[in-house]
């Protein structure tokens, strides 16, 4: 499955990465760790060979993936120390202190 990217096919690039998501998300008797670790390297080969536009296409698809979601959830915090920085130096400049 994960070397499906790289074949050719009738399918599109954008429908076997989207297949290889859902096929994968489906695998109940595979346990968390592994699923995650599938999940990786389709994410990688999908960034490599798939042209911008569709990636984002394929965002939806990813976004429910676990692995998806933990991404997300790991800007969202990086935003959020990006931005308790940014207000500490604002404040700091504001009473002389740095």
């Amino acid at each position: 499955m994960l070397h499906d990217l790289l074949m050719g096919g009738e399918m599109s690039l954008k429908d076997r990465a989207e297949a290889a998501y859902r096929i994968t998300r489906a695998a109940g008797s595979v346990g968390q760790e592994e699923l995650d670790k599938i999940e990786t390297v389709l994410y990688i080969m999908a960034d490599k060979f798939l042209e911008p536009a569709v990636k984002k296409e394929l965002m939806e698809v990813v976004g429910m993936t676990e692995l998806g979601q933990l991404r997300v959830n790991r800007g969202i915090e990086q935003g959020m120390v990006l931005g308790k920085e940014e207000k500490m130096d604002i404040a700091q400049n504001l009473i002389g202190h740095k």
